[in-house]
């Protein structure tokens, strides 16, 4: 219904162009909160939004949030961006986004706020001094800036949104967060990663310290976030009928055809993991060094180097040939490299050290 009628709204004011024959100087907007607090969900009509509708006419200000989740960016290393184990056990999903940028981690203290608009007008500055005079008129004691990385700030020090972009031939989105009651304990840990010894050439993320902005005013909210910043986003591109915030669910795949296999392919391990970066993980036991080198998340090859008398050619050979072409994961690696611990009985060195190969992948505990 939702899509329906922002096509209703488009074809209006280009027939109204058309017949006047005069440039619409105005742009129209439209806002739209999503119901759903599924990350990939929520992605996935990104995608689709950005692949399916014509901003020419009429921008679009889509706000949403997750249930708790870290988000990486599209050419980011989850193993190095995040603490794998830690959101296993506490049930924080992981996700991978279509736009660049770095890490961030979600939960329901952080509103998600994407711009849509043709590639030609796309304006990251622009949208983020809209977000600037939203929280200025409605918090006056909310000191916020913008840095030279495009960050907002509070108070000068502190972090409260990070933005990241997709641009297209015709289409364009910067979204970016905005923390307002984010568990900052829960958002460190879990943005801590254990994997040590990886060398890769994937997109870091920057460490900075971060700030809610209920420390400030505990009575900011989702619902008074939403408000405040589509007024502004209104002011700047007036409504066709009314300032009205349209909630809708995203995976309505009636109005939005072919968003759940979108979300489907957010949610596959190819995607999260097998799309990161080539990139190798370094460990020594001992006298004797290791090394996996991956690509698409998966064991291209390995390097063993050094000499221990349980550890003949044969054995490094055989290891080599049990994980390649295996999936960068520790449970995929022990299936891979367990006939070859049952041939070798005897030998504890040698199954401790299989088992520090598996526990090189840092997803388990």
């Amino acid at each position: 219904m939702l899509f329906r009628r922002f096509c209703n709204i488009c074809g209006k004011y280009r027939r109204l162009y058309a017949t006047s024959g005069t440039a619409l100087k105005t742009k129209k907007g439209i806002v739209y909160s999503s119901v759903s607090q599924d990350v990939y969900a929520n992605l996935a009509f990104e995608d689709w939004a950005y692949e399916k509708m014509n901003f020419e006419d009429v921008y679009l200000l889509f706000l949403w949030r997750n249930s708790p989740c870290v988000v990486i960016g599209r050419h980011q290393n989850p193993w190095v961006e995040c603490n794998i184990p830690k959101l296993q056990e506490n049930n924080v999903r992981l996700a991978r986004r279509k736009s660049g940028g770095g890490t961030v981690y979600h939960d329901l203290g952080n509103i998600n706020i994407t711009f849509f608009t043709p590639r030609k007008k796309y304006d990251r500055h622009l949208n983020l001094e809209l977000i600037m005079r939203a929280l200025k008129s409605h918090w006056p004691e909310v000191d916020v800036s913008l840095s030279p990385r495009d960050d907002l700030m509070l108070n000068k020090d502190y972090k409260i949104s990070g933005s990241a972009a997709k641009l297209g031939r015709s289409n364009a989105y910067h979204h970016c967060t905005l923390l307002f009651n984010v568990d900052a304990s829960t958002l460190s840990e879990m943005l801590h990663s254990q994997t040590d010894g990886i060398d890769s050439k994937a997109t870091e993320s920057v460490r900075s310290k971060v700030m809610n902005l209920s420390q400030v005013d505990p009575s900011i909210s989702y619902e008074s976030l939403s408000q405040a910043i589509s007024e502004e986003f209104y002011e700047l591109y007036p409504a066709s009928h009314d300032r009205k915030i349209y909630e809708f669910c995203p995976t309505d795949e009636e109005h939005y055809s072919g968003i759940t296999q979108l979300r489907s392919q957010l949610m596959q391990w190819k995607w999260l993991y097998g799309s990161t970066p080539k990139f190798s993980v370094s460990r020594d036991f001992g006298s004797v060094s290791v090394c996996l080198h991956t690509k698409n998340g998966h064991v291209e090859d390995v390097t063993i180097t050094g000499e221990m008398e349980w550890l003949t050619g044969d054995v490094v050979e055989k290891i080599g040939h049990s994980v390649k072409g295996i999936r960068y994961w520790h449970n995929d690696l022990v299936r891979a490299l367990s006939h070859l611990k049952s041939t070798q009985s005897g030998s504890e060195h040698l199954h401790s050290f299989i088992d520090g190969i598996c526990d090189m992948t840092g997803d388990h505990h």
